[in-house]
């Protein structure tokens, strides 16, 4: 996922979920996060931080009819 801060990272995978227990996240869930690449000297990739989910996409599915759901 897209980071949106000032620490210099630009991409993170989540690994975790703190308080709760599922496979889905939602805007306002804390999760831990590996960061995979960044770009300044405050976080490197490879470190795991917490973060707080601010946004999220719903997915377009494509139906056989060619209409978009």
């Amino acid at each position: 996922m897209a980071v949106i801060d000032n620490s210099g990272a630009r991409l993170a995978q989540v690994i975790g979920f703190y308080g709760q227990q599922g496979q889905y996240g939602f805007v306002g869930d804390v999760v831990k996060v590996a960061i995979k690449d960044a770009k300044g000297e405050k976080v490197q990739a490879g470190q795991t931080k917490k973060a707080v989910i601010t946004g999220t996409v719903r997915w377009m599915f494509h139906l056989r009819t060619g209409e978009h759901s």
